[in-house]
């Protein structure tokens, strides 16, 4: 009991381990000992080692869950052995603070994000400590930074963890406003993940790698990590106002002389834009990347090529449309910048598990950040779809001219699915060549506010 390590994950599991001992080895002599020496460790480190709001502060998903199940198997030992008074009240209220937590931003199939040092299949709960399905659906936790939002608790729901916490210890990165994406079934927008842990140089260079701010959904200044965010919550809306908009809008110091605001709206339980505004004096060149599974994406007409101006975009002349499809399960992008922006898609590696990793698509906004430069702002919209009618999911589009724009997507190898018009109103649903919907809209009078 003298080699107990100071403080940290080792100390959980080395107390649990000692109150296992003392519980079944009653004849020794020192096992009651054991017993009150774990459980003081155990005691004492719940209160060190998790915030009010129940997250553990390595603010790691596999982390905070191995915290949680080794004290778990602690009081366990203690309920079968009588030595409940081992375990104040207090200690038991924070636990199940802690539990809530983690499946706050779980998936369905009982699987974590793979924020800071977690492995996706690595660390799981256990399916005993499953819990009842919550009355409510999006959470937040302004102590330690972690949010949520999501349609419902289903395979087929879409959810959205969001990681906005303080730069965090070891095991933590530096990606400030992240997020995974899960809809209907499956992971569409991984995080980064570790890869691997420690090491010789080569390891840690590919540790560097994978941590590094440009992996993750972020918005980066000539892609060097974050500094320390000192983060502000500015709004945090889990329950939909009357437009149907749930919202999350978070800011930090990303860099010395940049602060940036992100801010993403939940629209109806069906689709998020994700709004990324800058300002200050740094320069440098400023890169948005949206991060995708394994899955395949295209880009589709940009808006600029097509003559029409996107509905509720602030600079359609620099938006980019793309279609990610992963099986019969998929995403519709659009982002959107200044003039000068340019838009791209390269490749990059995401990792579930230590020593594997998959490669993946990456959306590219680029953009120059001068001292004139002021306020920048960019627009990504992300729409979840599966196989569904084309109202249910379409880029639409305001047209000056529908007749023509029908016969220039036609000869391009789109397919026309209905043209209606009506006093004051021409409108066209058409699909393009990958059965993605596009809608083309000429009215009498915009629906756009002012």
């Amino acid at each position: 009991m003298q080699n107990f390590s100071p403080s940290g994950n080792h100390v959980i599991h080395q107390s649990q381990g000692i109150v296992r001992a003392g519980a079944c080895f009653p004849e020794f002599k020192q096992a009651d000992s054991w017993l009150k020496a774990g459980f003081d460790n155990l005691n004492r480190e719940i209160v060190r080692q998790s915030l009010p709001d129940g997250c553990h502060f390595e603010l790691d998903p596999g982390y905070h869950i191995g915290f949680v199940e080794s004290f778990l198997s602690a009081i366990k030992v203690a309920k079968n052995n009588g030595k409940t008074k081992l375990v104040p009240s207090s200690c038991l209220e924070q636990i199940d603070r802690m539990i809530n937590y983690y499946f706050d931003y779980c998936y369905p199939d009982g699987t974590h994000p793979c924020f800071s040092d977690a492995r996706r299949y690595d660390d799981l709960a256990d399916p005993e400590m499953f819990r009842p399905t919550p009355t409510y659906k999006s959470s937040g936790h302004p102590d330690s930074g972690f949010y949520t939002l999501r349609s419902g608790w289903s395979s087929d729901d879409i959810i959205m963890p969001i990681k906005a916490t303080q730069r965090g210890m070891w095991h933590a990165q530096p990606d400030f406003g992240t997020f995974e994406l899960w809809a209907f079934g499956k992971k569409l927008m991984p995080d980064a993940g570790a890869y691997t842990y420690s090491g010789d140089e080569e390891i840690e260079r590919q540790r560097a790698y994978f941590k590094a701010t440009a992996r993750h959904n972020a918005l980066t200044l000539d892609d060097r990590n974050y500094d320390d965010p000192l983060p502000k919550v500015l709004v945090w809306r889990p329950q939909a106002d009357s437009a149907g908009v749930q919202l999350l809008s978070v800011q930090h110091e990303a860099y010395k002389g940049l602060t940036r605001c992100r801010s993403i709206a939940f629209v109806k339980e069906t689709f998020f834009v994700v709004t990324d505004e800058v300002w200050g004096p740094a320069t440098g060149h400023l890169t948005l990347r949206n991060c995708l599974g394994s899955g395949s994406v295209v880009k589709v007409e940009a808006e600029s090529e097509t003559g029409a101006v996107v509905e509720g975009t602030a600079n359609p002349e620099s938006a980019g449309k793309f279609i990610y499809k992963d099986g019969n399960v998929g995403l519709s992008i659009l982002v959107a910048g200044q003039k000068s922006s340019k838009i791209s898609i390269e490749k990059d590696w995401y990792s579930e598990a230590m020593h594997e990793k998959s490669e993946r698509p990456v959306i590219l906004l680029d953009v120059p950040r001068t001292a004139d430069s002021g306020v920048q702002r960019f627009v990504t919209i992300i729409y979840p779809f599966t196989s569904e009618h084309p109202l249910t999911l379409h880029f639409g589009f305001t047209s000056k001219d529908v007749d023509a724009d029908i016969e220039r997507l036609t000869k391009a190898g789109a397919t026309l699915v209905v043209h209606e018009k009506a006093p004051g109103f021409d409108g066209a649903m058409m699909r393009d060549p990958s059965g993605i919907a596009i809608q083309f809209v000429k009215r009498e009078k915009s629906v756009l506010l002012k």
